[in-house]
């Protein structure tokens, strides 16, 4: 029997008060279609479960997602962070070099300027 089914039944009661029955009819058509729609049912039943469960990989995949995006931006703000530091040591490594270059020229200055004067110290006639 499915639920909802019309059916007509001939028959008695027992002792135990349920009905005995001698003839049960139907209509085929209503049976066709009590039939289609509980199978219906059923493929909707499991058309939402399936449903459910690709949504819950959705989800999952979303989160999974989420968690790779939030490591890449930890990642990229760590390089970040280490450019700036290698660009603040290239600008204190620059620095110092210009600072030697510097004291190299000063210290050819100050020789060809010492030379130069003790040249001139010698060449000059009080200086004999």
């Amino acid at each position: 029997m499915v639920p909802g089914l019309t059916i007509n039944v001939e028959g008695v009661g027992n002792a135990a008060n349920q009905l005995e029955a001698s003839k049960i009819t139907f209509s085929p058509d209503e049976f066709a279609i009590e039939v289609a729609q509980e199978q219906q049912i059923m493929a909707n039943k499991s058309a939402a479960g399936s449903a459910q469960s690709t949504a819950n990989q959705g989800v999952t995949a979303a989160g999974n997602a989420q968690t790779s995006a939030d490591q890449a931006g930890a990642t990229a703000n760590q390089a970040g962070d280490i450019a700036q530091a290698a660009g603040s040591i290239a600008i204190s490594h620059q620095r110092t070099r210009r600072a030697r270059a510097e004291a190299r020229t000063h210290a050819i200055s100050a020789g060809t300027s010492a030379s130069a004067a003790r040249k001139t110290a010698c060449l000059s006639p009080n200086a004999l």
